[in-house]
């Protein structure tokens, strides 16, 4: 067999060859290029410790991912409750007390949103005597039949307004400039919907709608409204940005104020009109600047419609 030695590298060395022994000190190796390409392309196998390696990694992991979704949970939970998501009824919760907790969750992302420091949302702070017990997943249009009528009995004009509604009679001639019941909502659209229901349900013929529409310019809308605002209305369903700059025109009698419903319907991206940034702050804008005053002397909120159909 031909020895590979110095000089000698051009050979077309065939098969096996063996090293000199004079090479790396007589160092006598023998090298078969077929095996050693055969242990080159051979795939090592994976022992018993791999596996238990990779067992260990992938319980880390579900280990991780359970805590991550432990962790989501109350989250969701939360958020059903603060948005009312889930079916309450009046028998087993206090809607007064929900209410209530809605209005102040609103008011903490209000405040936030704006910058505003505690000290200055102290005097907006809502409590439950502003609230009448009502069922909030009750479609507005079925606000009346969802009141607890024997605890409001003691609110001054609120038992007398919503037993005419029920019993289907015409609600009492409102003073000039009075608007006893106020129905708020996000949208133009929203507005004219409700009032496609509330007409035949509780009576009103035409319900005033205080929102942007009838085209021309916007201080032609104003002048309309105003108009029939000055003779007085029984109901009235309008949007937080319009009801506001009546108020601050003193074209609405705030003192005739009774009811003033928030409708929680939500939109087509899943807001209403407390998680709505625009609607939220003429919300409380009104509340601050009009309705103070009058808690606790007639006035009253009610939230409903947070399970109702979209518009």
């Amino acid at each position: 067999m031909p020895l590979a030695t110095s000089g000698t590298d051009d050979l077309a060395l065939d098969g096996n060859w063996v090293k000199s022994p004079n090479d790396h000190n007589g160092d006598t190796t023998t090298f078969s290029s077929s095996t050693s390409t055969a242990k080159s392309t051979k795939k090592r196998k994976r022992s018993k410790d791999d596996t238990k390696h990779e067992i260990k990694v992938s319980s880390l992991d579900l280990d991780v991912t359970a805590k991550k979704k432990k962790k989501l949970k109350p989250k969701r939970a939360n958020a059903n409750l603060q948005y009312g998501l889930q079916a309450q009824s009046a028998a087993t919760v206090n809607t007064c007390e929900w209410s209530c907790s809605m209005l102040c969750a609103a008011l903490t992302a209000y405040a936030k949103a704006n910058h505003l420091a505690p000290l200055e949302m102290k005097d907006v702070e809502p409590t439950e005597n502003w609230f009448i017990p009502c069922l909030p997943t009750a479609a507005v249009s079925q606000m009346p039949w969802a009141l607890d009528l024997p605890v409001i009995q003691d609110k001054p004009g609120l038992n007398s307004i919503m037993q005419c509604v029920q019993q289907g009679m015409q609600l009492p001639t409102p003073h000039p400039g009075a608007v006893p019941i106020l129905i708020l909502c996000t949208s133009t659209d929203r507005c004219f919907s409700l009032v496609d229901e509330l007409g035949p349900k509780w009576g009103v013929q035409k319900p005033l709608v205080l929102a942007a529409h009838g085209g021309g310019r916007k201080q032609d809308q104003i002048a309309r409204q105003s108009k029939v605002l000055e003779q007085g209305v029984s109901l009235a369903v309008g949007t937080p940005g319009r009801v506001r700059r009546f108020l601050d025109g003193g074209l609405i009698n705030k003192g005739k104020l009774e009811v003033i419903v928030i409708d929680l319907a939500q939109d087509q991206k899943q807001r209403n009109l407390l998680t709505l940034p625009e609607t939220r702050h003429d919300l409380f804008n009104i509340l601050k600047q009009h309705c103070l005053s009058c808690f606790g002397r007639g006035l009253h909120l009610a939230l409903t419609g947070s399970c109702s159909q979209k518009p």
